[in-house]
């Protein structure tokens, strides 16, 4: 059976093309100045129609044999996870030698757990140079403790983390979400105290954050308003993960020694019978200055937040 996020992931609209050109195109460059044979260049989900890996094929990163085999030269280089057995056996077919990780993402990390690591060669797998959550769900959210956490920002947080091993390493981390906000009334409460605070706290993330949102939105969280995400347009749903996202992972990992640029802060779909999604691209930089001024290092991260929001339409075009 063909899931949804197969589906969505083979869906050949014009937002989606633009979007993995992106990725493409920044990957090759990658491959051309990155030499540490210890680690892949690209970790991906790329599903089993592996339109990723073909663009990869086309554009000279990953070569293949004359009877078709990844080049022995490139085995270790990209890797594919893939959750579905049906999907692992349809890659492992079209791109034999390919590197096929079979799991989810929540198990290839173990979890957002600080306590569980990564096992053997799937510790190797995260310390990817570039890593795609290409990801067709919302951004879920959970109390623990009385915190909010969302799980996916756990797994990201864990990827730095191993990253940060032995010799720490720059990485890069496109990231796609379904557009959606799904929260409960708790937990959108809470979200949404937590962003009203920060707009207190920090007084150029608030006017970015302004211009993204909107006055009516903005106004509704600063003003504790409780939101019925049930009856907000879809684009208001995605410019609220637009800010929330990057600026939950900034807070996260810059005590851990990282910086985070966002390069790319994009929304696309939810007209047309397309859904709605929001996509990013964040570079994720080591930084010694994080056991000396970490709140520096925090709103140089916010600040970057609002350099690189953009709308794809649905002919392709960025705007």
């Amino acid at each position: 059976m063909r899931r949804p996020v197969d589906a969505a992931m083979a869906e050949g609209r014009s937002a989606k093309a633009t979007m993995r050109q992106l990725w493409i195109s920044r990957i090759a460059a990658e491959d051309r100045v990155f030499r540490d044979a210890s680690r892949p260049l690209y970790l991906t989900l790329c599903g089993p129609a592996g339109t990723e890996i073909d663009l990869l094929v086309q554009g000279g990163v990953l070569r293949r044999t004359e009877v078709g085999s990844v080049s022995p030269e490139d085995l270790r280089k990209i890797v594919a996870v893939e959750a579905s057995p049906g999907a692992e056996v349809a890659l492992r077919q079209r791109f034999p030698g390919l590197t096929v990780c079979r799991g989810s993402v929540e198990s290839l990390v173990r979890g957002g757990h600080e306590r569980a690591w990564p096992n053997g060669v799937h510790e190797t797998y995260c310390r990817a140079r570039l890593i795609n959550l290409d990801l067709n769900q919302p951004l879920e959210a959970c109390f623990e403790a009385g915190q909010i956490h969302f799980p996916v920002v756990d797994w990201i947080v864990k990827l730095a983390d191993v990253h940060a091993v032995d010799v720490p390493g720059d990485w890069v981390l496109f990231l796609t979400l379904h557009g959606q906000v799904t929260w409960d009334a708790e937990l959108t409460h809470g979200i949404e105290e937590f962003l009203s605070e920060n707009f207190r706290r920090e007084p150029n993330f608030a006017e970015g954050a302004k211009d993204v949102l909107g006055g009516r939105l903005y106004g509704a969280i600063q003003g504790g308003d409780a939101l019925n995400w049930s009856e907000v347009p879809w684009e208001e749903h995605q410019r609220l993960l637009m800010v929330l996202v990057p600026k939950a992972l900034a807070q996260r990992v810059h005590n851990r020694g990282w910086r985070v640029a966002t390069v790319h802060n994009y929304r696309y779909g939810g007209t047309g019978g397309h859904a709605p999604m929001v996509a990013w691209t964040l570079e994720l930089h080591w930084d010694a200055r994080a056991t000396r001024t970490p709140e520096a290092l925090y709103r140089e991260s916010l600040q970057q937040i609002f350099m690189g929001v953009g709308a794809i339409a649905e002919d392709g075009t960025v705007s």
